[in-house]
């Protein structure tokens, strides 16, 4: 059986600790590349059957753990942390356009009542008395 080298960076760093779940690849390569992009090696281990659906189904159910070297844990935890309140932030401005979009659409309807609901009610009175 042919033996898979680790990434030297990897060994020296130490033992792997568990940093958080993806819920799919896509998240994974997020996280992967915002950690690496401040050199902290991520080692990923998928739950259960996810490496076998994601080769079959091109998807993986179950997400994927990200691990990362001890000596890098508290770093990558408080990335992972400002990248999650960053995506909070984005919710709240996502809240704040649909309460826009909502609020918008109220006022298409009531012009809609004001201007065209007398002249289809005119027009049937018309269509009414003809008959």
């Amino acid at each position: 059986m042919k033996s898979v080298s680790v990434d030297k960076e990897y060994e020296q760093a130490g033992n792997e600790v568990f940093l958080t779940t993806a819920a799919n690849e896509r998240e994974y390569d997020v996280y992967k590349s915002l950690l690496e992009a401040y050199g902290i090696p991520v080692l990923k281990k998928h739950r259960e059957a996810g490496e076998y659906l994601n080769i079959s189904m091109g998807m993986n159910i179950y997400g994927v753990d990200i691990y990362v070297p001890e000596k890098y844990y508290s770093e990558a935890q408080e990335l992972i942390k400002d990248a999650a309140s960053r995506d909070d932030y984005d919710k709240e401005i996502e809240a704040e356009k649909e309460f826009y979009q909502s609020r918008r659409l109220t006022y298409v309807w009531v012009i809609i009542a004001v201007f065209y609901f007398p002249f289809l009610i005119w027009l049937i009175y018309k269509l009414v008395k003809r008959i």
